[in-house]
């Protein structure tokens, strides 16, 4: 069974703020913040102990058929509907079998903390129903629409790379390999760490930021779609960034350290070398 908090749910200003309903709110009964507690469902019920039946955060409604006459026994009534997590009480008058709202009931919630409503005889328990139903279909479908839109951005996003996916997250990014070690961080991984004041690792270097997280981003999405599982995918970009780190620093080190061949330059302690040699094979001759 699906728990209340799992459930959407409206504000009771939703149901006491509808014009066509012309509910009437108890305000001597209303705690601080009473008008924003959840409602989840409007039921009806005219038993003398509704509390075994109900889940919890729902506006009971009753017409007072089988209320108790001694104000002890309502307060009971009442204790047990706030204990089973009752949000609100809707009390509807109906002539003539209860003329107005009865005193007790209004003293007991007083007394109590529970908030009482006022339904009028031209109000019926249905429309009450309705009003809440709609209520929550339409707080739902926001929630899927704004949940749809997100994770559409942030599709986008991952796709321009990591940096993009930041600004919209208005945080930072890091893509995790299969070892939980960060492979690309954006912004880099000093930055994260002067900002959270956590020890992050750098991101291995080898790639400009920008292109690194925008083709990272793109394999992730590539995989994704493949069906690659996550384990993999995240381990497969670790291998492919590490190994361009390490053919960017071989590339490096032969160019800086002076390969032999004629196409390439000679580094300066190398000529220098040659340059000894020749000195030093020219004296012998020279005495």
């Amino acid at each position: 069974m699906t728990k209340p908090s799992e459930q959407p749910s409206v504000p009771l200003h939703a149901v006491t703020g509808d014009a066509a309903l012309a509910v009437e709110v108890v305000a001597e009964t209303l705690r601080p913040g009473a008008l924003e507690l959840p409602v989840r469902w409007a039921h009806v019920s005219e038993l003398q102990d509704p509390a075994p039946y109900l889940l919890g955060e729902e506006l009971l409604l009753t017409a007072g058929v089988n209320l108790p006459s001694e104000q002890q026994q309502i307060d009971r009534y009442v204790q047990r509907l706030l204990a089973a997590g009752v949000s609100a009480l809707g009390f509807g008058v109906t002539p003539p079998m209860h003329e107005a709202l009865p005193d007790p009931l209004r003293e007991a919630c007083v007394r109590h903390g529970l908030p009482l409503l006022v339904i009028p005889p031209r109000t019926p328990f249905l429309a009450i129903s309705r009003a809440v139903a709609v209520a929550i279909s339409d707080a739902a479908q926001r929630e899927r629409s704004r949940v749809a839109e997100a994770r559409e951005a942030l599709t986008r996003s991952a796709g321009e790379g990591l940096g993009a996916l930041a600004r919209r997250l208005r945080c930072w990014v890091a893509l995790v390999g299969a070892d939980d070690a960060p492979v690309a961080t954006s912004p880099p991984a000093h930055t994260a760490a002067a900002r959270t004041g956590a020890a992050a690792r750098p991101a291995a270097g080898g790639l400009g930021g920008a292109q690194r997280d925008r083709r990272a981003g793109r394999r992730l999405l590539r995989r994704r779609a493949a069906g690659v599982p996550a384990g993999h995918r995240v381990a497969a970009a670790r291998g492919r960034a590490q190994a361009a780190v390490r053919r960017h620093r071989a590339r490096r080190h032969r160019g800086g350290r002076g390969a032999a061949g004629p196409d390439r330059p000679r580094g300066r302690r190398q000529r220098g070398a040659r340059v000894r040699g020749h000195r030093a094979a020219a004296r012998p001759a020279g005495g």
